[in-house]
């Protein structure tokens, strides 16, 4: 009789050669006694695991601006009339005359009626991680409010259990140590003060933001840098100096030359505070040249000045103390590089195509003036760019600035935490300082309880 597995096999009964019958038919059974319970418990996991995710099934959104740009709440989208930057502006509070100033051109004739209204964004609440570890600084997390009844609000941890909170002059500090940013974390903070790509294009008149000088003309993407004649020798600079304006709601400073300061224009309808100056600033650029170019970057914070030459495949670094070293420089710029050069958190530092060529540490001197107040160093300029004799190029420049920490009352005066952090409590802030509600506020840090999960796009 043919049984079932002979029948598989064509109506005879397959046996080895050495006349017994084989395995494949039990292989195949352990096969599938094998995969079906690693199935099961993949899906078992899978459903444990989405358990620990809010936010899927049920609407979470982010309510309000405290953590702009990371996660928006209601917002308009905005394009200006005049240059054709595009920005958002915060859709719970706005200006009473309906009107946005353009963060790039300054131009403040930007009507929200016309603007695009956009919902809060939607998020996802991550439980699973922190059932295994502990917050780590720089994550978003999702807690209860002390003091809310159980209301929950997304910020980022700033500060660990023991450690104590301080800001001086728009800085954070840590147990009296200043917090100094990685390239990824500057990355993410950086604020976007001037893009070159978007010129004023109704408005004429208005001065240039990079130059002038003689020699650099500029480009559908930029500045071209050429010697028309021979009178000029190799140690001669040509800079284009990056001039700031306030692009502000007040249309008569557009165009004036200041000081980079933390307006943010997310925060249109913002109650009138003081505007700080910034001085952790930085520029981006893509540069071609030819290999015996030489490019000049300077930046500078008060009386100290940095600067840095580009030549022949090294970097020589030049401060104000007079020190004077040479690194390697591991990229063709006459292929063309991706730079970026600047200050963050008493550093400066090169960047080029993403790896790190330098990123050194100073001490911002910290003179008190006589009325209590630190003193404001206001140069003309505090970015440029320049270049001697060889012919080079400049494409989509990019001005950034860093956060400037802000104290309870969002002064820039200096706070410390009255004592350090307990044992299972975490200092929280909210990436958009003049507007947030975070523990500057609270009696006291936000408990390990009271953390539900990290925060994550959906």
């Amino acid at each position: 009789m043919i049984n079932a597995e002979t029948q598989r096999h064509g109506g005879t009964e397959k046996k080895d050669k050495d006349g017994t019958k084989p395995t494949v038919f039990f292989g195949r059974r352990l096969a599938t006694w094998l995969v079906v319970p690693v199935v099961i418990v993949g899906i078992l996991f899978g459903g444990v695991r989405l358990w620990f995710v809010e936010g899927l099934l049920r609407r979470v959104v982010i309510d309000g601006p405290s953590m702009a740009p990371a996660f928006y709440g209601a917002h308009y989208e905005l394009k200006c009339d005049d240059c054709g930057f595009p920005f958002l502006c915060d859709a719970e509070h706005v200006p009473s005359d309906g009107k946005a100033a353009c963060p790039n051109c300054g131009f403040t004739e930007n009507l929200l009626a016309e603007a695009r209204l956009m919902p809060a964004e939607r998020v996802m609440i991550d439980r699973w991680p922190l059932r295994f570890r502990e917050p780590q600084k720089r994550e978003i997390v999702a807690f209860e409010i002390p003091d809310s009844a159980g209301e929950i609000g997304v910020k980022r941890v700033a500060a660990l259990p023991g450690e104590r909170v301080a800001i001086r002059g728009g800085e954070l500090f840590i147990d009296d140590v200043l917090v100094r940013k990685s390239v990824e974390d500057w990355r993410a903070d950086r604020i976007l003060v001037y893009d070159n790509g978007f010129q004023p294009q109704k408005t004429v008149g208005l001065p240039p933001r990079w130059g002038p000088c003689a020699f650099w003309r500029a480009t559908e993407r930029g500045f071209q840098f050429e010697i028309t004649h021979n009178l000029v020798g190799p140690f001669f600079w040509f800079p284009l100096e990056y001039q700031h304006w306030s692009c502000t709601a007040n249309s008569h400073l557009r165009g004036v030359p200041a000081v980079v300061r933390d307006n943010d224009s997310f925060n249109q309808g913002e109650v009138i505070r003081s505007l700080n100056e910034v001085r952790d600033v930085a520029v981006s650029f893509r540069v071609t040249c030819r290999p015996d170019a030489t490019l000049i970057l300077c930046a500078r914070d008060g009386e100290e000045q940095f600067q840095v030459t580009l030549r022949e495949n090294n970097a020589e670094f030049i401060d104000n103390r007079e020190a004077n070293w040479r690194l390697p420089v591991r990229a063709d710029l006459s292929k063309g590089a991706n730079v970026e050069f600047g200050l963050v958190d008493e550093q400066w530092f090169l960047v080029i195509d993403d790896k790190v060529v330098s990123w050194q540490s100073y001490q911002r001197p910290r003179r008190i003036s006589p009325d209590g107040d630190p003193p404001q160093v206001r140069l003309p300029s505090v970015l440029t760019i320049a270049a001697t004799h060889q012919p080079l190029e400049i494409s989509d420049p990019k001005v950034w600035r860093d956060v400037y920490y802000l104290d309870p009352q969002g002064l820039s005066r200096d706070w410390q935490m009255g004592e350090p952090l307990n044992a299972d409590e975490y200092f929280l802030l909210g990436d958009n300082q003049p507007v947030s509600v975070d523990s500057r506020h609270w009696p006291s840090g936000v408990s390990r309880t009271a953390i539900r999960g990290l925060v994550r796009k959906k």
